[in-house]
């Protein structure tokens, strides 16, 4: 198992994760979309919550792609654009201006032409948005299908997750190879050069210490399953 985040702040926080198959050296700072992985050498690319700030989909998975061997599993989470989000984006500017948030089909489709078949499509969650009538139900119909150990897949919750937004759950087998770019020259650094510094250790610890405060509820419900239900 390995853990690849664009910064070292990010591998900091992302300590609160703990496997034990995750040791020393297996937490990486990288550019997702060029990891220094060899061909076919994982069963499994997971792509949880951060997509939508990759621009160019296509090539993002094309590189998970690069990486599976035949038969592995993508796994996509991630935000979705709206109807009511479109609406309030016109109206004021998205507070952090790397977010390159698509519609859930275009994230289809970019896993289709990346070599993978679709195996699950659904919602994980789907916002309440009180204002836009049934989109409390359809939420809460949302959770209940996490907590069986589903997602929401019928086509009245995704025409929800369209319409108010959520985040899109997405299962893709690889059945054959994606299409070959060319690849930049990539220095590689030594990892040694990628830690953290104490001096930011301190500055991300009162983040890391609340993230695992709302974890430990979140562990203990439903049988020790994740709530889809965030804090705020």
């Amino acid at each position: 198992m390995w853990v690849c985040e664009l910064e070292p702040n990010s591998l900091f926080l992302g300590q609160i994760y703990e496997h034990v198959r995750l040791g020393p050296g297996r937490r990486i700072a990288c550019d997702a979309t060029y990891v220094p992985f060899a061909d076919g050498a994982f069963d499994l690319v997971l792509c949880k919550e951060f997509s939508h700030h990759v621009d160019d989909k296509d090539r993002l998975f094309r590189e998970a792609n690069r990486v599976l061997k035949p038969g592995g599993l993508l796994l996509v989470q991630d935000p979705v654009r709206s109807v009511t989000s479109l609406w309030f984006y016109r109206r004021s500017r998205d507070t952090i201006p790397e977010h390159k948030i698509s519609w859930a089909h275009r994230y289809s489709r970019a896993v289709r032409n990346s070599g993978f078949n679709r195996l699950e499509y659904g919602a994980l969650n789907i916002r309440p948005a009180r204002r836009v009538p049934g989109a409390p139900w359809a939420a809460r119909r949302g959770t209940e299908a996490v907590r069986r150990g589903g997602i929401a897949d019928d086509p009245l919750s995704l025409a929800y997750l369209q319409l108010v937004g959520g985040d899109l759950v997405i299962v893709g087998e690889k059945v054959r190879e994606a299409p070959r770019v060319p690849r930049p020259r990539i220095r590689v650094l030594d990892p040694a050069r990628l830690q953290v510094s104490p001096a930011d250790q301190a500055t991300f610890q009162p983040l890391r210490d609340l993230l695992q405060e709302r974890a430990r509820p979140a562990a203990r419900d439903a049988g020790g399953r994740a709530s889809t239900e965030g804090p705020g």
